[in-house]
């Protein structure tokens, strides 16, 4: 077992303790420690217009133009829709989570885990599709080349 030595050492300007009671010396500490704290208060308070920090989030979007605030309102529902996608699949294909589990042959709380990932190996996406009936389909939309679907990708090996 290890045994650790702290020093505290104070700056010259805290005083000298020798000739004053114990109690007397830290509470002057604090109060000049608390005299300094309203001071940094006193100045982010000042700065507060001309800092970022501290902000709300409905003040910082109703100070981006419209357009910005849409393209943020639709990428905000996009990524609900697909954070919800695998929660509500099994809502959707009349499975329970015990069900799931089962085709899985996992523990029921690891399928609760997998549909709040935000990052899945594409086998264990299509696993769990499989596990609710369905299949995985993965489509890429080329600007310009059109859409081709990807084959192959997340199958497992049997």
């Amino acid at each position: 077992m290890k045994i650790a030595n702290i020093v505290v050492q104070f700056p010259p300007e805290t005083g000298d303790k020798r000739g004053v009671s114990q109690g007397k010396f830290y509470k002057a500490l604090i109060d000049r420690a608390d005299q300094r704290f309203d001071r940094h208060l006193a100045v982010l308070k000042r700065n507060d217009s001309e800092s970022q920090m501290g902000r709300m989030l409905d003040e910082v979007m109703d100070s981006l133009p419209n357009e910005r605030r849409h393209a943020i309102a639709v990428r905000a529902e996009d990524l609900i829709l697909c954070t919800e996608g695998l929660r509500a699949l099994h809502t959707l294909a009349d499975r329970t989570h015990e069900q799931l589990a089962d085709a899985l042959r996992i523990k029921q709380p690891s399928v609760h885990k997998i549909e709040r990932q935000t990052d899945l190996y594409l086998s264990t996406l299509r696993r769990f599709v499989e596990a609710a009936g369905g299949t995985l389909e993965l489509w890429v939309n080329l600007p310009g080349k059109g859409t081709i679907r990807l084959t192959g990708l997340g199958d497992l090996q049997r």
